[in-house]
């Protein structure tokens, strides 16, 4: 299989290309003095390839992951050829890109791009334990609104098949679908039983560990925006002089501060409503409550498909997602 996915990666001014794959079966034995006995078997599969594109001395990548909770029949669906086609096509497009502008700008992000905000700097915001070591900046905001009222953000462990996924925590608490945002309103953290009894409220299934050797923590699961009806075409329309984002490539938050910064992997000058030069090498910044006040369109092509490892000292299983999102934000170049 590997052989032969190396084998799709290959092309003119591709000279290096990089693929990991991993699978396992995480089996679970839970018992508390409660009197709670739990057996979980959980499958998860991941998949990323990534090709660097080369051209009079510049280097450019572009990658893929894949992933979920489930078994060989994710890596069965995929149409490889597709795929592999287009980060080859993604790679060489990025060596002709131009660096961005500088400045504030209405923004598009597409739903990679939005997973990896909202988990980042909303949904680490959110976890409990954050909150109750005052190194948040939604401590004393439960209840407040803190976003346009069109924005709702889940934390769902529920989800069936993604990369997130699991029925208990654990601590032993059914997972179950948590509100972070309704509405505007930051409605609920994310809670293990610790944090829980701080608050004086009831655990909602978020305390993870790695493994056995490590001590459960506030954690993520599936975080996503909720979508809403706007086409992407019609998001475009609003723009007259903005950015179209795509894909993600790090970045850091400070959620005591309130702050962000995310590279995105591509991206387009939005002109008049319709999409010019592609750019490269650009960085989303601002301040989380900012942006979410700033949001005016909100998409209904929602995504969950964005499987990673969150770190916290300790590494679990995450996803997020959402549909593409329009809001204002300051742009730059990613150095």
């Amino acid at each position: 299989f590997l052989t032969s996915l190396d084998s799709l990666l290959k092309g003119d001014i591709l000279p290096n290309r990089k693929i990991v794959y991993g699978d396992g079966i995480k089996e679970q034995l839970y018992f508390n003095s409660l009197g709670s006995e739990i057996k979980t078997i959980t499958p998860r599969v991941r998949l990323s390839f990534s090709v660097t594109a080369k051209k009079n001395g510049d280097m450019q990548t572009y990658w893929k992951i894949f992933g979920g909770t489930a078994g060989w029949e994710i890596i069965e669906k995929m149409d490889l050829e597709h795929w592999t086609s287009f980060v080859k096509e993604k790679a060489k497009n990025l060596l002709n890109a131009s660096l961005p502008p500088s400045g504030e700008f209405d923004v598009i992000v597409d739903p990679e791009l939005a997973g990896v905000f909202i988990h980042e700097a909303l949904g680490h915001a959110a976890e409990g334990d954050a909150v109750k070591n005052g190194e948040s900046i939604f401590e004393d905001k439960l209840g407040e609104k803190i976003a346009v009222e069109e924005l709702t953000v889940v934390d769902d462990p529920t989800l069936e098949g993604k990369f997130g996924s699991y029925l208990y925590d654990d601590e032993g608490v059914k997972s179950k679908r948590v509100e972070i945002i309704k509405n505007g309103v930051l409605n609920e953290y994310l809670l293990d039983r610790e944090a829980a009894a701080f608050f004086n409220l009831e655990p909602n299934g978020h305390g993870r560990a790695q493994n056995y050797n490590y001590q459960p923590l506030v954690r993520m699961s599936n975080t996503y925006i909720e979508p809403r009806g706007w086409k992407f075409e019609e998001m475009l329309e609003e723009v007259k002089n903005g950015l179209y984002l795509i894909g993600d490539k790090g970045g850091q938050v400070d959620i005591a501060n309130g702050t962000f910064m995310f590279g995105a992997k591509e991206g387009y000058i939005i002109e008049n409503g319709e999409l010019t030069k592609p750019i490269r090498d650009v960085a989303l910044s601002g301040k989380i409550l900012e942006v979410l006040k700033n949001i005016m369109a909100i998409g209904r092509d929602l995504k969950i498909e964005f499987p990673g490892y969150c770190g916290k000292g300790q590494w679990v299983s995450v996803d997020d997602g959402g549909p593409h999102i329009l809001t204002r934000a300051l742009v730059g170049g990613l150095l």
